[in-house]
């Protein structure tokens, strides 16, 4: 495999993946469940970490 795949490969695996702010896991976007607060999205693993970000956002940004 030539170098210029391997660096495309890795700039697409950077741009679609984030932490999950409740647990840390890092997790890809197209498959993560979402939500938005005040006009960012966030990303999240499961429902629970989902739901614990929902009840308190702040709690979890500050980190």
């Amino acid at each position: 495999m030539n170098s210029n795949v391997i660096a495309d490969e890795k700039k697409t695996a950077e741009k679609t993946t984030v932490k999950d702010y409740v647990c840390g896991m890092v997790v890809n976007t197209d498959k993560a469940l979402k939500a938005e607060h005040d006009g960012k999205t966030y990303y999240f693993c499961s429902k629970h970490c989902e739901e614990t970000f929902k009840k308190d956002p702040s709690k979890y940004l500050k980190k």
